[in-house]
């Protein structure tokens, strides 16, 4: 550390200098807003973490950066040049960002992977159902007050940032979430699905409401009076003796001829007759049915036209010329009223294709149906899936293939035939995910070590981001002192200053929850508690560090979230990270210390059938299954009890059915 005393000619670069690390702060500040925002689920679940984890590491490479480069710089006699200044920035800064980037990269990957037991490595797979679990209100922990109304406090995200590490020490709180992690998937999973159902059935009918299939019924009806033209004026074409009838004569009575003429030899020396028909014996109307003679003289293949087209078809005779030849009228008949339904359909999906995207094709849609008959259409369930899954796909929902929307649901049969089906498909993939207890992992699988990673990497990230920008923080006040100092000119304490001014910063930023007030939920001492008894991390530094970071992390959140909301450097978007409904810091003394954690987790299917049934509800048979009656019986009991009707299991109702 240089003197803290400078002549004026330093003034500049203290100022430069001051200015930076004010910036600096702020920046950190408003990472660490964005990391509780994201990572306690704030900002829904559809966040990009692995964003808000790069930049973290290369922030904390810059704070690095300008503590070395600050000390170097004021270590000098002189001001040194801005020349000199940039090359060192130049070849520093970017150096340090590899450094902490890698650093923290090692300490994920070494330390705490390497180290993490095969216990453990199954447990955080189950332990990412424990936050949002907390806080959608499936785990209850006694003692400790959260609430829906507490979710959007900075305790509270603080509180869920850091649990899910805390948590992989205890035995009991593990060994509680694998034994009821189905039925918490499957109930969170319902929880999101009849949240959204709202928003979704809005999309819904937006897609697919009454305007729209009246615009869609319409342009059908369209194509179908004009294939009704079309199909009349190719009839009475057939009907006169037009090139089309004059050409299929031609060609069928050519196809006669070369029957008559191979059979006449046998076969012998027509080897190049591979597309005559070989059966002897036919007469002249079955020659020109015959699928091979179609095929080679009119280029007739597909196998429903074929199959319509029989011997009778070619009765129809005309004498021309003294000869008699074949007009096979009825046989162009069938084939013009087997082509053009298909030209319809062409025709109409290339313009739904045109207007919605949709590439569709099917042989199924005739002309002329009537609204329900087309309402029932593959081509209209095609379309209204379609159509939903990319409006839904914004709010990344998919739908189950097994029951996907169909045209023309009411909000309830959307929600009971559509949603919640799809949302056990979801549980249970997920579910199925999951290793059972006792599996061996493997520590080379990025797919077995990722969910360990996802516990601490936010969590990491966050006590870096603490201390660097307190750190920095401490040198601000440094520098304000250096500052005033410069310009005033020389002072007798200067040199005590040198050192009392850094440490009492960072003596002040530690002591901070004694001076302003710890928050209530870290009076509750639920850090400790989530820990568990008797391990190394409740009683040591880590537990001491997570309280302290319990503490002092919602004191700077509302600068941060500010922060976030607008930072002026676009290299550091932190807009999309920004919650406009945090709530304040609750510092209320009356909470109670919590010793152990006492989990109070949703009722399995089948215990909530029985519980409801024997409170005089009707859930439907006692089948494990969460369908429709048993959510409508949850909502009848939720009204009785003057809850918030959600027709799931949350805080209250868990409560309210286990009294």
């Amino acid at each position: 550390m240089g003197a803290i005393e400078k002549d004026k000619r330093w003034l500049p670069l203290l100022l430069v200098l001051l200015t930076i690390e004010l910036v600096y702060v702020l920046a950190e500040f408003g990472f660490n807003a964005a990391i509780l925002n994201a990572t306690s689920g704030a900002l829904g679940t559809q966040v990009d973490i692995e964003y808000l984890t790069t930049k973290g590491k290369q922030l904390s490479g810059i704070g690095l950066g300008l503590l070395i480069f600050s000390a170097v710089a004021l270590r000098q006699i002189h001001p040194p040049r801005f020349s000199r200044l940039a090359i060192g920035a130049a070849v520093l800064f970017p150096a340090c960002i590899w450094a902490m980037t890698s650093f923290q990269s090692w300490l994920i990957n070494e330390p705490l992977v390497k180290s993490a037991s095969n216990e453990e490595l199954v447990a955080a797979h189950y332990l990412q159902n424990a936050v949002p679990a907390i806080r959608s209100g499936l785990i209850d922990i006694k003692g400790v007050p959260i609430s829906r109304e507490d979710l959007p406090r900075p305790e509270t995200k603080a509180f869920l940032t850091l649990i899910g590490p805390t948590l992989l020490h205890n035995d009991q709180a593990v060994a509680k979430v694998v034994d009821t992690a189905h039925e918490l998937i499957k109930n969170r999973v319902q929880q999101e699905a009849l949240r959204a159902a709202d928003d979704l059935y809005e999309i819904y009918s937006a897609q697919i409401g009454p305007e729209r299939v009246d615009a869609l019924y319409e342009a059908y009806m369209d194509g179908s009076y004009k294939y009704t033209v079309d199909l009349q004026r190719q009839m009475a074409e057939i009907d006169q003796w037009s090139r089309k009838l004059q050409r299929a004569t031609s060609r069928l009575k050519g196809a006669w001829a070369r029957y008559k003429h191979y059979h006449k030899w046998d076969g012998v020396m027509w080897s190049d007759y591979s597309d005559v028909v070989t059966t002897p014996g036919l007469t002249r109307n079955e020659v020109m049915a015959h699928p091979k003679t179609l095929k080679h003289a009119l280029g007739i293949t597909d196998p429903k036209l074929l199959a319509k087209i029989k011997p009778h078809l070619f009765t129809d005779e005309r004498v021309i010329g003294g000869a008699v030849i074949l007009l096979p009228r009825p046989f162009m008949r069938v084939v013009a009223k087997h082509e053009y339904p298909k030209k319809f359909r062409e025709a109409f999906y290339e313009k739904i294709k045109e207007q919605t995207g949709l590439e569709y094709h099917d042989d199924t849609l005739r002309p002329h149906l009537s609204r329900s008959e087309f309402m029932a259409t593959p081509f209209m369930q095609a379309l209204t899936t379609y159509l939903v899954n990319k409006a839904a796909s914004e709010l990344d929902v998919r739908f189950s293939e097994q029951y996907p929307p169909r045209p023309g649901l009411s909000k309830d049969a959307f929600v009971n035939d559509v949603l919640i089906p799809a949302a056990w498909e979801r549980a249970d993939a997920v579910f199925g995910r999951l290793p059972d207890p006792g599996t061996v992992l493997d520590r080379s699988n990025p797919a077995h070590t990722a969910p360990l990673k996802a516990l601490y990497v936010p969590a990491l990230a966050l006590t870096f981001s603490l201390i660097f920008s307190l750190l920095t923080l401490a040198k601000v006040a440094n520098r304000l002192v250096m500052v005033g100092l410069t310009i005033k000119g020389s002072g007798r304490h200067s040199g005590v200053l040198r050192y009392v001014v850094p440490v009492t910063a960072i003596t002040l930023i530690i002591s901070l929850p004694v001076l302003i007030g710890s928050n209530r939920l870290a009076q509750t001492e639920i850090i400790e508690a989530a820990a568990g008894e008797g391990t190394t991390m409740r009683s040591g530094f880590p537990a001491k560090v997570l309280r302290w970071t319990l503490d002092v992390e919602p004191l700077i959140f509302p600068i941060g979230n500010r922060v976030s909301m607008g930072f002026p450097i676009s290299w550091l978007d932190l807009a999309q990270y920004h919650d406009p409904d945090a709530g304040e810091r609750d510092t209320n003394s009356d909470s109670q210390a919590v010793r152990s954690l006492d989990f109070q987790t949703p009722l399995s299917i089948t215990q909530l059938q029985r519980t409801l049934t024997r409170r005089g509800y009707d859930p439907g048979p006692i089948d494990g299954i969460l369908g429709p009656s048993t959510t409508d019986a949850i909502r009848a009991f939720q009204r009785d009890q003057n809850l918030p009707v959600t027709g799931t299991q949350n805080r209250k109702t868990i409560k309210a059915l286990r009294q």
